[in-house]
């Protein structure tokens, strides 16, 4: 009965047992500037076993590269790392933090694409076809594994991968000098045009309506009583014919 119902679980979830074990989970092909000796490749131990990295190869197209060992362990912990590194020197200067398991080799990943392998003896462990145009070509990114997806993202050796984000900072011809004012006192201040709420341009503007809506208020009021002294004092000064007076008409 236990033989049946494992043969039943190979032949109907064999995705399962082709993923358990080591697969490529990140690669730093192109680095900005020259990346002779910079290049190097990240394997992840997929399983909840304790794996032995040192039978296996990595194949860049059809070119086989040895692994050896040059600092850590060959046995990788269960949701482990591993570098592949194509100069140890550059990459322990490179990343100094660096603390896992790295194996040297010599290889000079392709800035266009080309199709990696790594193989356990015969036998295909995990194969990606990578391309530049899905990121990490030259703009300090690397080629990461993330949820089944590849993407360009901040370079994790060792670590677990994650999408990055890096805030851009709006173009210099975007800034504005505005003259505000605070209790009584003049400053200036560089803003982003595109960082201001619109409600701060309605309210300027708003503001700026009302001032021009108090300055004509008070000069009509002004007018209207100038008007009104006048006509009082000119009435005052000269005697005006009431209405059924008689004129005299002088020849």
């Amino acid at each position: 009965m236990k033989k049946f119902i494992f043969l039943f679980t190979f032949l109907f979830f064999p995705a399962y047992f082709a993923q358990a074990g080591f697969v490529l989970s990140e690669i730093m092909y192109n680095l900005p500037g020259a990346d002779e000796g910079k290049e190097w490749v990240e394997i992840f131990n997929d399983s909840k076993g304790v794996l032995d990295l040192s039978t296996f190869s990595f194949f860049e197209g059809k070119t086989s590269h040895k692994l050896i060992l040059v600092k850590g362990d060959t046995k990788i912990q269960p949701q482990g790392y591993a570098l592949i590194v194509d100069n140890f020197t550059q990459f322990e200067s490179d990343w100094p933090e660096f603390e896992g398991t790295i194996f040297d080799s010599t290889f000079s990943l392709n800035n266009s694409g080309e199709t990696l392998v790594l193989k356990n003896r015969n036998e295909v462990a995990d194969t990606y076809t990578y391309n530049s145009a899905f990121g990490g070509a030259g703009d300090g990114n690397s080629l990461q594994k993330i949820n089944g997806a590849w993407s360009g993202s901040f370079p994790t050796p060792g670590k677990e991968n994650k999408i990055s984000y890096t805030p851009t900072s709006p173009p210099e011809d975007n800034l504005q000098k505005l003259n505000l004012k605070n209790e009584n006192k003049n400053y200036e201040k560089n803003f982003s045009i595109e960082s201001l709420p619109p409600e701060f341009f309605f309210n300027e503007i708003s503001d700026e309506n009302n001032q021009n809506s108090y300055f004509f208020v008070v000069i009509f009021i002004l007018v209207t009583v100038f008007s009104t002294v006048l006509v009082y004092f000119v009435r005052r000064t000269k005697k005006f014919p009431k209405t059924g007076d008689d004129f005299e008409l002088s020849e």
